[in-house]
């Protein structure tokens, strides 16, 4: 069990709870999301480091394409296949796949303000929500429906 917070990260390991640095020795600033990946890795958002991945009993800090110039990390979800979803202070949506990360973003259809929220359903339907709105990811595509388009 991995435990993120204000103050830092931890792992229950053998009835005890341990502190974990993220790497030369830091520990973590604030974790802001902690999730899973199908290969046993661990992702977290730490204020000040950034996105960082645990893999090998080793945390490692994690690019983010260009594209997202710099964005926080404001939710993270791990889907039923394994997948990494990170929603990102920009409105976009990143998914890493093992170690290949894409974007999406408003020409993908996610138009719903910055997410912060997710929810997969029984039929493996990827729920969205935002500050202005809610996505639906199926079928290998995003659909929006905004507030201001009669959502509540």
């Amino acid at each position: 069990l991995w435990v993120g917070t204000d103050r830092g990260l931890a792992r229950w390991t053998h009835d005890e709870l341990l502190p974990v640095p993220l790497g030369g020795g830091q520990m973590p600033r604030q974790i802001d999301t902690i999730t899973s990946d199908a290969a046993g890795g661990v992702w977290v958002f730490d204020a000040e480091r950034g996105l960082l991945r645990w893999r090998r009993g080793e945390f490692v800090s994690v690019s983010m394409p260009e594209s997202t110039g710099g964005a926080r990390v404001e939710a993270a979800f791990t889907d039923s296949h394994g997948h990494a979803w990170f929603a990102l202070s920009t409105g976009q949506v990143a998914v890493a796949a093992g170690d290949d990360i894409r974007v999406h973003g408003r020409a993908d259809g996610l138009n719903a303000g910055v997410y912060q929220a997710f929810y997969e359903d029984h039929e493996q339907v990827l729920w969205l929500g935002g500050t202005a709105g809610l996505s639906r990811y199926a079928g290998g595509r995003f659909v929006t429906v905004r507030s201001d388009a009669g959502f509540p």
